[in-house]
């Protein structure tokens, strides 16, 4: 399997992936996605790995802090958390 997208979304949705461009889609948790990466039959592109290794379990540990009474995240903004000066260049 190869992963490279990353989606963030605290809505109800219906999803039609374009065949032409996704296979399959899967939710997951951050241990699932962990234990994604820890399987050698998986292959992730190197600026997902990047992502998720520099942004993407910093962010989901924040949003979930941000659940709020109704179990529902608050996710609207990372504001406050996101450092913008951090730019990561693929070469």
């Amino acid at each position: 399997m190869l992963v490279d997208y990353i989606l963030f979304i605290t809505a109800n949705v219906t999803v039609e992936p374009n065949l032409n461009e996704i296979r399959d889609y899967k939710y997951v948790d951050k241990q699932e996605l962990i234990a994604m990466f820890d399987d050698p039959q998986n292959s992730f592109t190197p600026w997902f790995k990047l992502i998720a290794r520099d942004f993407l379990f910093g962010w989901w540990d924040e949003l979930m802090r941000r659940k709020g009474t109704n179990g529902l995240v608050e996710a609207k903004s990372l504001n406050g958390f996101v450092d913008g000066s951090k730019v990561v260049k693929m070469v």
